[in-house]
């Protein structure tokens, strides 16, 4: 049966580039429509809703950026100035009258808007006050293109309603986002159940134990019945469980459990049952925010994925992109060296530095993830203590060049943190040289500048510290 499936059911049909493309051709064949066509028109009525499809993908990703932007103010910024820079073309496209003439603003400064609409919702903790002022915004973009929709839209992509319809989209999903009740029913009915393998009695060690159940977890789950991808207490919850286990076996056994997982998922014919776990996959081993971030596993994953794709299949550029920025300082390997410069304008590089111990933390002083864990570093023991014997230096890395922002700074910092930002014209970003794909982010260096973590908040470097040094 499995030898049948020469074809990967794939890693996804579209991915987020594809999106925009799509978006912002959409928004070219709508503008068309608007300056060369008659109104009223089969085309113009055509050309102008197909536009409409652009301001619920383009909020989308407002949203997602708003989340995982280096650099908020420079998000801000750089909205506003392309609003700024597109205001005169705009107008002069859009003129009735005359060559130029103002109808309202472009629509770059109604993302705008909406960028202020997701820092009132972040920011303020008085609920009137919030409410007074996203109104106020959604009444501001009254004078603006896509009027009042946006500012909306950007409301219920925070709340979750367009991330869900185009995860959908994005990943394939052939069913409907919400069961009808028939399935509800029928779903819970069958009153589906995970059953945990039995483990031998002949097994007493913990590794031994841990191994089996690693390679016999799935044996029970019958992954050819779709049922299961609408029951996440079941399904997701059997997958959590199973991947806090890999970290306990060696890696040998992790790489055949996780094949035996996803060689058992494409049973199921549609590959919806496939894609659902790669996609549980990336959640909880990939994204930055997940408690169970292990991006070794993932690799895992990634080199399974790609092994069962075909070269030049476009389902393999996601994969392979994610696949670098895993290999990129991993555990283990020597960090990046690169050039910094301190206020003074004096610089050094990261090699350069001689201690025990060096923490990377790389930073925005306008983030509050960051200043909050600037405090936590400044007042756990295990740094501290290591900071103040000389054993560790930690160098605070800016990586977004913006001169203004990283001045402001100068002296909120500890003493004796080195304050640094790029030396190189911001080569740590341009050239990729680290994976930093949300900030705050720290990465803990031996003597000898290996990396012993990767991409981890403070407490996992206080339990790193605890555990290995705990004299410090």
């Amino acid at each position: 049966m499995l030898q049948q499936q020469t074809q990967s059911p794939g890693w996804r049909v579209l991915n987020r580039d594809v999106i925009k493309y799509i978006a912002m051709t959409a928004m070219l064949l709508n503008h068309i429509a608007n300056i060369f066509l008659v109104p009223g028109t089969l085309w113009y009525e055509v050309l102008v809703d197909i536009g409409y499809f652009t301001a619920i993908t383009m909020c989308y990703f407002l949203v997602e950026g708003f989340r995982y932007t280096h650099s908020r103010k420079q998000y801000a910024l750089r909205l506003f100035g392309f609003g700024v820079v597109s205001q005169v073309p705009f107008s002069m496209a859009f003129a009735q009258n005359g060559i130029l003439e103002f109808q309202d603003f472009n629509m770059m400064f109604t993302l705008f808007l909406c960028f202020c609409i997701l820092l009132c919702i972040e920011t303020i903790r008085n609920r009137f006050l919030r409410g007074v002022l996203i109104v106020l915004l959604i009444f501001g973009s009254l004078f603006c293109d896509w009027a009042k929709i946006s500012g909306i839209l950007s409301l219920l992509a925070v709340d979750g309603f367009i991330v869900l319809g185009l995860v959908a989209f994005c990943t394939n999903v052939t069913s409907k986002m919400d069961l009808d009740e028939q399935t509800k029913e029928t779903a819970d009915s069958r009153k589906l159940s995970f059953v945990l393998p039995a483990i031998p009695e002949t097994i007493t060690d913990v590794p031994g134990r841990a191994s089996y159940l690693a390679l016999h977890w799935w044996n029970k789950f019958d992954f050819t019945d779709t049922l299961c991808l609408h029951l996440p207490e079941v399904t997701e919850q059997a997958f959590v469980d199973f991947i806090d286990i890999l970290p306990s076996v060696d890696e040998n056994t992790a790489v055949r459990a996780l094949n035996t997982l996803l060689t058992l998922t494409r049973l199921e014919e549609s590959g919806r049952v496939y894609r659902y776990f790669l996609t549980m996959s990336e959640n909880y081993l990939y994204d930055p925010n997940s408690p169970l971030r292990n991006e070794e596993l993932y690799s895992l994953v990634l080199d399974y994925v790609l092994r069962n794709t075909n070269d030049g299949d476009p389902e393999r550029i996601r994969p392979l992109y994610q696949l670098g920025e895993v290999k990129k300082n991993r555990p283990g390997s020597i960090a990046s060296d690169f050039l910094y410069m301190l206020h003074d304008g004096r610089k050094g590089w990261l090699h350069g530095l001689q201690s025990e111990y060096t923490l990377l933390y790389f930073y925005d002083p306008d983030c509050p993830d960051c200043r909050h864990t600037k405090r936590m570093l400044g007042e756990l023991p295990s740094v501290a203590g290591l900071v103040e014997s000389g054993r560790m230096q930690i160098l605070a890395f800016y990586p977004d060049g913006d001169a203004d922002a990283w001045e402001s700074c100068r002296d909120v910092l500890p003493a004796g943190w080195l304050n640094t930002c790029d030396g190189t014209e911001e080569l740590v970003v341009k050239d990729k040289l680290y994976a930093i794909r949300a900030i705050p982010s720290l990465y803990l260096l031996d003597g000898e500048k290996r990396v012993i973590l990767k991409d981890a908040d403070y407490n996992k470097l206080d339990a790193w510290l605890n555990e290995y040094l705990p004299a410090s």
